[in-house]
């Protein structure tokens, strides 16, 4: 296998136009996707499938005290090949998420805190996920 497909779900909780948030993801530092989210998203990331550690970074942004406070965006799923890492549907176990942090500082309002990972994006910030390649010896690695 030459390359690895992640792929993510993602859609709005609030279904605005004006004012969207934003969201944009990053491998390895280079830019993958990035745009204002407005209705479900289907987002796929090539990884290169070379024996090496590759660094997912998933950042909201855009969110302003004009926004409602419940503002967000809901990640539906990640899907690393045909392994699913989270589906907030409950078709999939969880038991990867802990491979996930999502780092913010409540929008300016607190100091940077890292907290557990469930399927909303809230406040601007980032998820952040290593995945190391072969896929196969990474997901051995996470369920261990």
């Amino acid at each position: 296998m030459s390359q690895i497909i992640i792929g993510l779900d993602v859609k709005p909780n609030q279904y605005t136009s004006k004012d969207p948030l934003s969201f944009k993801i990053l491998l390895n530092d280079n830019l993958h996707f990035d745009g204002a989210i407005t209705a479900k998203t289907h987002i796929d990331v090539v990884v290169p499938a070379s024996e090496s550690e590759h660094l997912l970074n998933m950042i909201m942004y855009g969110k302003t005290e004009s926004h409602p406070t419940n503002a967000n965006i809901m990640i539906e799923s990640i899907v690393i090949d045909d392994y699913a890492i989270f589906s907030s549907d409950g078709t999939y176990k969880d038991v990867l998420l802990s491979q996930i942090q999502y780092t913010h500082d409540h929008n300016g309002n607190s100091p940077i805190v890292t907290e557990e990972f469930t399927n909303m994006l809230g406040c601007n910030g980032e998820l952040r996920c290593t995945i190391s390649t072969p896929l196969l010896f990474w997901l051995y690695d996470a369920l261990a």
